[in-house]
């Protein structure tokens, strides 16, 4: 019904709304419910004591009982209070020509740096000009129209020359807001880390149990989302729970088959806020700490990935299993770990 009056604008009759509140039957609230019992109120105990006991309007009684005596309660339901004329724009038509032209010209132009030139044009032809946020509104209706669309990117296939149109792939997003693990693997911290050592780049890819504090690091020669799915892949063989949420950054590393691995593995990904490290705070810390405990007294060995991963599994173990951190009373992650799984298993029970 919304779709014919909005394409073919046919005007609204009784009929047509006594048929709208039948197909909404299932819709009866409690406010329904209770002009209704003021309807038969009123029309037990009349006018005066209707609204001496619930304080309702002369005219507004009449419609609800009017209504009531042609469609019973549905009639009572709250129907379309769109205005019957709506507020019409002022904006000439000049002005949104001018600004579909601009756009097309120059490309996703922003409206602050069209607003000069569009107060450059009204001036020239003698009209009003229009304000910031109306050229705004107009370029999302341009967009609403299918008139004004962005630029498409293309590449050539090197082997068959032809050409191909990039559809770049959007994430939804899942924010962690204020969600606070309980048990290890509730949720588990990742980032990576950019290394320079004499000249050449090596990264380490970084994850912390937010629970028990067991971390796990390996370093890659190049920071791609398929390194990034590989790193997921040996820390859920590292941990001994199973995981069940990871937050990262928003950096490409974290995407693409990175993202697919998750996803796949039912694993829920969530993303920081952009320009918000805070959130991601244990991870971040982590990163400080493995690069002054290891990294700074193993330069000599970073350039060999090879090696660098057989002295991080040595420095894994110790931070796992001797090192006493101040945050979880002094216990080694592991201790503490085990002790929280332990204590998961005796709630269950």
């Amino acid at each position: 019904m919304q779709y014919l009056n909005k394409f073919y604008k046919i005007q609204r009759t009784k009929a047509y709304n006594a048929l709208a509140r039948a197909l909404r039957k299932t819709e009866i609230d409690a406010l329904s419910k209770k002009r209704e019992r003021m309807v038969l109120f009123y029309r037990k105990h009349g006018l005066k004591l209707t609204q001496e006991a619930y304080g309702v309007k002369r005219t507004t009684l009449f419609n609800w009982y009017k209504k009531y005596k042609e469609d019973g309660i549905i009639g009572l339901i709250n129907g379309n209070r769109c205005p019957k004329h709506k507020r019409q724009s002022a904006i000439s038509k000049e002005i949104e020509g001018f600004i579909l032209e601009y756009r097309q010209e120059h490309g996703k132009i922003h409206k602050d740096e069209i607003k000069p030139h569009l107060d450059k044009y009204c001036k020239s032809k003698g009209i009003k000009t229009t304000s910031v946020s109306s050229i705004g509104r107009i370029i999302r209706m341009l967009k609403d129209k299918g008139l004004l669309t962005n630029g498409v990117r293309c590449n050539i296939n090197g082997k068959t020359g032809n050409i191909n149109e990039v559809k770049v792939q959007r994430i939804i997003k899942e924010r962690r807001k204020k969600y606070q693990p309980q048990y290890p693997g509730d949720l588990v911290q990742a980032d990576s880390v950019h290394l320079i050592i004499e000249g050449k780049k090596r990264y380490l890819i970084n994850a912390i149990d937010l629970a028990g504090r067991l971390a796990f690091s390996y370093q890659y020669d190049r920071l791609s989302s398929a390194n990034a799915a590989d790193f997921f892949k040996k820390l859920r063989s590292f941990f001994p729970f199973a995981i069940k949420r990871i937050q990262t950054d928003n950096g490409g590393e974290f995407a693409g088959y990175a993202h697919d691995y998750l996803t796949a593995n039912n694993l829920t990904h969530f993303f920081n806020y952009p320009h918000c490290p805070k959130s991601n705070a244990h991870i971040e810390r982590f990163n400080r700490t493995i690069k002054e405990q290891f990294v700074y007294r193993n330069e000599d060995c970073i350039q060999d990935t090879k090696q660098a991963n057989e002295r991080i599994k040595d420095y894994l173990f110790w931070y796992n299993t001797k090192r006493h951190h101040k945050a979880l009373n002094y216990q080694t992650p592991l201790n503490f770990t085990n002790n929280l799984l332990f204590s998961k298993k005796s709630h269950m029970l």
